[in-house]
């Protein structure tokens, strides 16, 4: 009995120690099983006592990878970040099926995040194994926003990726010359790009657009002649799912700086006089993400109308404090010169009272 056991304990140990088995039961729901890529998953779906087996995997924008499916007849569906059930109230991203014994698909997805694959039978027993590849296509590696104010671009290609509904939408800004003939051309699968005009603020429904072109032979263009200088926005949007685009453009345009907000604050509004305060600042872009690596400069005034700088600082990160004496009422300001890609800025005017 012993030795059945020293056998046992054995096997044991050696099963641990072997590679995890291709084979797994999949969940019936999201989050399902998780998979990686260059994984083979195997397993079996019913009609009528296990319809459903679903996987999770981490996905990468810009890089496009192969589904490849092979068994008896099921349907395969790609569901998004951010997706919490297969239900029918929630959209998937695009599928496949194996009715001829195999199914493919290539998909790029458009944000990185954890995706979810459903196997659905289509009958009784049925065996089916998948797998997820990265494939030989170049990685797109631009990133993207999506609303106004955009990635700055100028003359030139650049390309990207939209998804109908992880997505949808990319937007860049362009300036512009009054008189000054712009031309942009765009191919890829069909999607459709609109331009916008100086002063807009979003591409939502409730912004009007002055002209565009789609894609839907492949390739589209859209020549204008602007009535003002001015920063204009392009947004390229999805009409399906994983589709990559090329922007070029050509004719009289530029690359605009990136706008930038210097956000101030004191540690206190009021002092006596003759004690410090700390002021703090952030250098960042509107949507909030930090600009590092830029100097600013901290200015006084007694008036609130006359300045005079006090000192220069420099930050890694974009975050900048510094204390400062508080001898008589004194207003404080901090401002940014700018550079080659973000455009100058000039910080609140905060009052610090001495009593």
């Amino acid at each position: 009995m012993r030795r059945l056991v020293l056998v046992a304990a054995v096997l044991a140990c050696v099963m641990l120690w072997l590679p995890a088995v291709a084979r797994a039961a999949g969940d019936d729901d999201i989050p399902g099983t998780p998979m990686t890529l260059g994984q083979t998953v195997t397993g079996v779906v019913d009609k009528s006592t296990d319809p459903n087996d679903v996987y999770s995997i981490q996905l990468y924008e810009g890089q496009q990878v192969h589904f490849d499916a092979t068994g008896p007849w099921v349907w395969y569906s790609l569901y998004g970040p951010g997706s919490v059930s297969i239900d029918g109230s929630h959209s998937f991203i695009d599928g496949w099926d194996t009715w001829s014994g195999r199914g493919q698909l290539l998909y790029t997805p458009a944000r990185d995040g954890l995706y979810f694959i459903r196997v659905n039978a289509n009958g009784s027993g049925q065996n089916y194994s998948c797998s997820v590849t990265r494939t030989d296509a170049p990685a797109i590696t631009t990133p993207d926003t999506d609303d106004i104010f955009g990635l700055p671009i100028g003359l030139g290609s650049i390309g990207g990726v939209v998804d109908g509904i992880t997505d949808p939408n990319d937007v860049y800004a362009v300036k512009l010359f009054e008189g000054e003939q712009f031309v942009l051309d765009a191919s890829g699968p069909w999607v459709w790009i609109r331009i916008y005009g100086p002063g807009s603020v979003s591409i939502d429904g409730n912004h009007v657009y002055i002209g565009g072109c789609d894609t839907w032979s492949g390739r589209g263009q859209f020549v204008y002649t602007p009535a003002k200088d001015g920063v204009y926005f392009i947004r390229v949007n999805a009409n399906g799912n994983g589709q990559v685009y090329t922007l070029k453009l050509s004719g009289s345009a530029e690359k605009p700086p990136y706008p930038s907000l210097l956000k101030l604050r004191s540690s206190a509004a009021q002092v006596k006089k003759g004690r410090t305060v700390t002021l703090s600042a952030a250098l960042a872009t509107p949507t909030g993400d930090l600009i590092g690596g830029q100097s600013v400069s901290l200015q006084s005034s007694t008036d609130g109308k006359n300045w005079k700088t006090v000192k220069s600082l420099s930050s890694g990160s974009g975050k900048y404090a510094v204390v400062v004496k508080v001898t008589r009422s004194t207003w404080f300001r901090m401002t940014f010169a700018g550079d080659a890609d973000h455009g100058a800025c000039v910080s609140r005017k905060l009052l610090v009272k001495a009593k």
